[in-house]
């Protein structure tokens, strides 16, 4: 009598016969990867920290690195301080909104706003528009700008005032609380704006060395 035998369950997508071939395989685009990620490797070990994160950043500039450029630029305002001041703000997030209602990537007050585009005369400002990245940068930029030209004495000073206000800023430099310096800034009373001027520091002479302009 013949045994009759039990199908066998049918291959699915990822399953092979034991000893079979894998068809195609990595083929040569495959190989020309591999050896393109090693040899990307060892270029970045030969060339050091510096000039590896240099070329790197040829390749993943930060989002609107074009437009903050060549408006700092008109402004003759430092752009590697406004990126760092951006990435501190919202980390390059246009839709980013804190909790006391800053806007865009630059963290702009719809308040400050207002008065920054009565000041400038934009007659086609609208609080809505803060939203837009061209608007919140236009705006953002040149809050940022006056404040540097309001504190010229150092960018820290100008930092700390576009965070706590530059109210608080000039009463703290006026009562001594604060020389002003970057050596001193454990001087500063707020403990959110010592810690965001210390981070947008660190992130400025990273972008220094990163993207010399």
């Amino acid at each position: 009598m013949n045994e009759r035998r039990r199908p066998e369950p049918p291959l699915g997508p990822r399953r092979r016969r034991p000893g079979s071939r894998r068809r195609g395989g990595p083929g040569r685009l495959g190989c020309l990867g591999r050896l393109a990620l090693v040899g990307f490797g060892l270029l970045c070990l030969t060339l050091g920290f510096n000039q590896r994160d240099r070329w790197l950043a040829l390749f993943n500039k930060p989002p609107y690195y074009a437009e903050i450029v060549a408006q700092c630029e008109e402004l003759e305002e430092d752009p590697q301080l406004v990126l760092a001041l951006i990435y501190a703000e919202s980390g390059f997030n246009p839709a980013a909104k804190s909790g006391k209602g800053a806007v865009g990537l630059m963290q702009v007050m719809p308040e400050t706003a207002a008065w920054v585009a009565s000041r400038r005369q934009l007659p086609d400002y609208t609080p809505e528009s803060l939203a837009e990245p061209a608007r919140n940068l236009d705006i953002g930029i040149w809050y940022f700008h006056w404040l540097r030209q309001q504190f010229p004495d150092g960018a820290e000073q100008a930092l700390a005032a576009y965070n706590a206000g530059p109210t608080r800023v000039r009463g703290w430099l006026t009562e001594g609380i604060w020389d002003g310096s970057r050596q001193n800034l454990a001087g500063i009373p707020y403990k959110e704006t010592r810690e965001y001027v210390e981070r947008v520091c660190r992130r400025y002479e990273w972008y220094r060395k990163i993207f010399p302009l």
